[in-house]
């Protein structure tokens, strides 16, 4: 797989002429070929019947019966680099939400904790004449909040390693 950063071109077909080395007999085979490779690989050229802007990134698979032209360049390192980099965001972004997690639920633990004391039940209840069972109510939806904060915690824990995960397949296959 080679990259190519294009120049302002007028239809696919000058895309495909400048990816790919298309001279000889069976040019035009090789440039429908060409084209298809390319829209395989590129999804943003799906359905392109018009200008293909300059500064654009296409990937310029390898495909047989077509030769990359010398215009295109090596693209295994420049985007395992750019996946590197989105692996280590996505890893700092994990651990950051794992900090931030860990002092909310201090935080949570505490509060519940209060909550589910014996002396703070009946001082408040007493001072403020809240029914037992409204108490009760309290203590409950306390721990509702954590169990809450818990699945959801898990569930952005479990976003962020699939993200990592696929990342690093991505990695491996551009390697």
């Amino acid at each position: 797989m080679r990259l190519l950063q294009t120049p302002a071109l007028n239809s696919l077909d000058e895309l495909a002429s400048l990816a790919y080395d298309i001279k000889g007999p069976r040019s035009e085979l090789k440039l429908a070929d060409a084209v298809a490779a390319l829209t395989r690989a590129n999804p943003m050229l799906r359905g392109n019947r018009g200008a293909i802007p300059s500064g654009l990134t296409v990937l310029v698979p390898e495909d047989p019966g077509l030769k990359p032209s010398d215009e295109t360049g090596p693209a295994p390192s420049a985007i395992s680099e750019q996946i590197d980099k989105l692996i280590e965001a996505t890893e700092r972004c994990a651990a950051s939400f794992k900090e931030s997690s860990a002092r909310l639920r201090l935080d949570i633990d505490k509060k519940h904790e209060v909550v589910r004391t014996a002396e703070f039940s009946e001082a408040i209840r007493a001072e403020a004449g809240v029914p037992a069972s409204l108490f009760e109510k309290l203590k409950q939806r306390t721990q509702d909040d954590k169990d809450e904060d818990d699945e959801r915690t898990r569930q952005i824990q479990g976003i962020l390693e699939r993200a990592r995960n696929e990342l690093v397949g991505m990695r491996k296959r551009f390697s």
